[in-house]
């Protein structure tokens, strides 16, 4: 049993429309053909989507979807799950329609409040083949996931201890002077940064500044990126 990678990102936000000016001409991903008006799917690879916009009434992130390698490690990390006293639930089947999988199953984290998905069968798409919706030299994404994410939790040492137990992550290290683990899954580079924040006494509270980063084969054009965020924003004064 083991999770193997960061497949996908979704996120609530109060205006879905802003995201696609911003995804397009400034992160460089490209919009999904089934985007609508309250659901944008956003494309970095040849996934039929690593982030999706969902209209809501706040600006957070909403879940993160884990791969497993089949059906029997699903069921193993769904055991595994049960065991540690979390409560495991199957995906609906329209939830498997959005999410483009053959199966899910999701909790909710019991220290960062954040619903967690596992997954099987994410769809590859080869046609169309994704094109960067600006000139990029594309995203590290394949075999290495979307990256990692960051949660906030008040116990992050008690977090790391529950996703390793519970999901066979690993602790890649961990910053002494903050007591902060960055948990990594066994397959890939990719995981969870835990960081502490002593407010978020209510474990379902989700702090509205935990964000989401992918690997970008060349960091300099995160600069151009910039510039580009800055000339949007001034456009839009």
């Amino acid at each position: 049993m083991s999770v193997t990678r960061l497949g996908y990102i979704g996120a609530s936000a109060t205006d879905v429309g802003a995201w696609r000016p911003f995804a397009s001409e400034v992160l460089g991903l490209e919009i999904g053909r089934d985007s609508s008006d309250r659901l944008l799917y956003l494309r970095a690879d040849e996934r039929h989507h690593r982030l999706t916009i969902h209209q809501g009434d706040i600006d957070d992130i909403a879940y993160a979807g884990w791969e497993v390698p089949n059906h029997e490690a699903l069921e193993a990390a769904a055991a595994s799950l049960e065991r540690q006293g979390v409560k495991v639930v199957a995906a609906t089947g329209a939830e498997l329609v959005e999410r483009r999988v053959l199966e899910l199953v999701h909790f909710v984290c019991p220290y960062s409040g954040i619903r967690m998905e596992l997954v099987v069968g994410h769809e590859t798409m080869l046609d169309p083949r994704f094109r960067p919706s600006r000139e990029v030299s594309g995203f590290r994404t394949g075999d290495l996931g979307m990256g990692h994410f960051v949660a906030y939790t008040a116990d992050p040492e008690g977090a790391a201890a529950f996703y390793v137990r519970a999901l066979g992550f690993g602790i890649s290290d961990w910053q002494e002077a903050r007591r902060v683990p960055a948990l990594q899954s066994p397959a890939s580079l990719d995981g969870v940064h835990l960081l502490a924040d002593h407010a978020a006494k209510d474990p379902a509270r989700v702090l509205r500044d935990q964000h989401a980063r992918r690997r970008r084969q060349v960091l300099r054009r995160l600069r151009g990126a910039g510039d580009r965020q800055d000339d949007a924003g001034s456009a839009s004064q």
